[in-house]
């Protein structure tokens, strides 16, 4: 595991439809700082949705671009939260360079949970294929699968939260309260201390 050198932004993992990227802009304006969602990044550099980019130029070339805009954001100056894709985490230097920077965080939901969150997704480039009927119970095994696979990256997390029977809200509030309490250094990091002060 690589050893942290400077606790400078939160990221957030998970699987998809756990709901890292409406809980990350909820949390970030608890901390007042800036939310970054890394395939909402390369979809706009890259013009396409991801679905598109994992269509017509392969996965590895989404992957190269993904580590290139982790290590961007990363190297910011300004503190920010950061939502990593689903995936991310599977490649070991994305994993190094998360754990020397950011506090991690997995949001972990169910595989039931998730299912009922992304079954009408058209936006999931790892979960069915267009024009793809699949069942219930198929759906479920993909979860698991893909969750199986991306365990060690997730293994990798500070905090891991559960965050089934909670809505976005509440599970935000909750995370902002445990990143307060256990997590002195990243406070300090955002300024929350001096705005707290200014605003008093």
């Amino acid at each position: 595991m690589a050893q942290r050198k400077e606790l400078r932004h939160i990221c957030l993992t998970g699987f998809m439809g756990s709901g890292k990227s409406t809980i990350g802009k909820i949390l970030s304006k608890h901390f007042r700082i800036q939310f970054v969602d890394t395939d909402d990044r390369i979809e706009s550099a890259e013009g396409m949705s991801v679905k598109e980019i994992f269509r017509q130029k392969g996965e590895d070339f989404f992957r190269k671009k993904e580590t290139e805009h982790i290590l961007r954001e990363l190297d910011a100056s300004e503190v920010r939260i950061i939502s990593l894709g689903g995936g991310a985490l599977m490649h070991n230097p994305n994993r190094e360079h998360v754990r020397e920077k950011a506090l991690l965080i997995y949001i972990y939901s169910r595989p039931e949970e998730i299912y009922q969150r992304i079954k009408h997704s058209t936006k999931r480039p790892l979960f069915r294929a267009d024009n793809e009927e699949i069942t219930e119970e198929q759906s479920l095994l993909r979860i698991r699968d893909l969750m199986d696979q991306r365990a060690e990256g997730y293994s990798q997390a500070d905090i891991v939260f559960d965050r089934d029977q909670m809505n976005a809200e509440e599970a935000a509030k909750k995370l902002y309260d445990m990143i307060r309490n256990g997590y002195p250094e990243f406070q300090a990091a955002t300024g929350e201390n001096r705005k707290n002060a200014n605003a008093e």
